[in-house]
């Protein structure tokens, strides 16, 4: 029992459990540790998605719709979501179409 490594000597409820009180920012180190970890981490990381458009950084919307299109396009990935939330500062009819050219390239 001792000679097996830490994360099969706890049921892996607790380490969801303590992966809770993880702040996301540094739970991105167990996506390094080991696959069942990595696991953990992707469930709580990816659990709610928050996208940002409006500053006039084309770098920043650019990211944001890639990774909208992740999202849309990768099931494995979409599967970990469930939370999207989008925020725009822009008029209502310019994120929309904003969206709708992302859907239609």
């Amino acid at each position: 029992f001792m000679n097996e490594p830490a994360y099969q000597r706890a049921p892996a409820e607790i380490w969801e459990r303590i992966a809770r009180y993880i702040p996301r920012y540094h739970l991105r180190t167990w996506l390094f540790i080991s696959s069942f970890h990595r696991q953990i981490a992707q469930r709580h990381i990816f659990h709610t998605i928050d996208l940002f458009f409006g500053d006039d950084q084309m770098d920043n919307v650019n990211k944001g719709l890639d990774l909208f299109t992740r999202v849309k396009k990768d099931r494995s990935f979409a599967v970990l979501v469930k939370t999207l939330r989008i925020h725009w500062a822009y008029e209502e009819g310019d994120i929309l179409d904003l969206m709708l050219r992302e859907s239609h390239p």
